[in-house]
């Protein structure tokens, strides 16, 4: 083999590695980018999940305390019915009472004055 044909070959070759080189590095970085960009949106999604875990508990706290309250209202409410109706009862007899005492009094003036 002539040395011309040797260098033809070494410059043949050199110039694959020239070609290959960049497209194997290029290779390498998109692996890299595509392994970055899954292990971020790995992270997004934890933390999301995370995120949805606290604004669930949140709300399951929120409902219950809630609830909480509207039970304490109605049991308000309830007792304060009872306690009008109880009132009410109360008034009715003072007035039956009242009625009672103005109907003997008009009776004992009727008899004075008879």
């Amino acid at each position: 083999m002539s040395t011309l044909a040797i260098f033809i070959i070494i410059v043949v070759f050199g110039m694959i590695i020239l070609v290959i080189q960049p497209a194997f590095h290029f290779s390498k970085y998109i692996k890299k980018m595509g392994t970055d960009v899954s292990e971020h949106l790995k992270q997004i999604n934890e933390n999301v999940s995370l995120h949805l875990k606290d604004s669930l508990k949140l709300a399951q706290d929120v409902n219950q305390h809630i609830g909480n309250r509207l039970d304490s209202a109605t049991k308000i409410v309830g007792d304060v019915k009872e306690h009008l109706g109880k009132l009410e009862e109360s008034n009715q007899r003072l007035y039956e009472i009242g009625k009672e005492y103005l109907r003997r009094k008009r009776k004992k003036i009727y008899k004075i004055n008879g």
